[in-house]
């Protein structure tokens, strides 16, 4: 199925786990109702084609922009990350988690507005209750917790969503993922070892890398419950307040660099004195 959203999406029926794969995510989608996540309207089957009558989303991925423009400023990152946290925790309070976010499955609504985004492709959704969990069998590596690396009955929670959000937000702050390998064992080794890197030319707020640390969590059980996260000051904030964190932020940055550059051509001078004199 393609992962475009649109008014008319067209996908093979080649099997019954295949039907019975398509209809799971429509009738995830049918259920949820909110503003940030594409709405499907009607699902049928015509020969072996599923056609499905979504709602157009024709801005382009998150991924694509990133990837054409670079880190984001944190303001703009932010905004988009409200979206997708608002999505997920109407989602998450409905017994239904995402598993396989990430910036691919973001897309802007529409090319002239990039404040809006839209998530979609519910088609492994696990639904979460107290009676069953759905045991997490898919969705990519690269935004994968460490959970499901060390744990093979590890089951659906909203834990896993909340760790793909922290690197969809570090991504659009840093232009990067903070763990990659071309080598899919290097890369799991990564997300289940390594310490969360924050690339110092790139000035980003201390409550900024204080979300990023507690949604990059490596115990599930103390990684950040999207609930908490609406309590705090960088949620809450306006975006005039958070502005103003953010130039602060930016301007200490700036002053650091001077200060590092300052450093570094008084070490050249002194360097090329003392070879003078010898």
């Amino acid at each position: 199925m393609s992962n475009w959203a649109g008014f008319f999406i067209f996908s093979p029926v080649s099997s019954a786990d295949s039907i019975q794969d398509i209809y799971k995510e429509a009738q995830s989608l049918k259920k949820l109702k909110h503003k940030n996540i594409v709405e499907l309207y009607h699902a049928f089957v015509e020969g072996k084609q599923l056609i499905m009558i979504m709602e157009l989303a024709s801005g382009g991925e998150v991924l694509e922009y990133v990837e054409k423009n670079g880190a984001m400023e944190e303001p703009e990152a932010r905004a988009i990350l409200f979206q997708i946290i608002n999505a997920m925790q109407y989602c998450h309070g409905r017994g239904v988690v995402h598993r396989d976010l990430k910036l691919e499955n973001v897309l802007f609504k529409d090319t002239s507005d990039k404040n809006m985004v839209k998530i979609i492709d519910f088609g492994i959704s696990g639904v979460c209750t107290t009676a069953k969990q759905d045991k997490v069998d898919a969705g990519s590596i690269a935004y994968m917790p460490p959970e499901c690396f060390t744990n093979a009955s590890v089951t659906t929670s909203p834990a896993l969503d909340v760790w793909a959000i922290g690197l969809m937000f570090y991504a659009m702050l840093y232009g990067t993922l903070p763990f990659y390998s071309e080598d899919e064992s290097d890369l799991i080794q990564q997300i289940k070892k390594n310490n969360v890197y924050y690339p110092p030319e790139i000035p980003v707020t201390a409550e900024a890398k204080k979300v990023l640390a507690s949604m990059l969590e490596k115990d599930p059980a103390k990684r950040l419950q999207l609930i908490e996260y609406i309590t705090w000051d960088y949620y809450r904030d306006d975006d005039s307040q958070h502005n103003k964190k953010y130039i602060a932020a930016k301007t200490a940055h700036a002053h650091l660099q001077e200060i590092e550059e300052k450093k570094a051509e008084e070490y050249k001078l002194a360097s090329d004195l003392n070879a003078m004199n010898l």
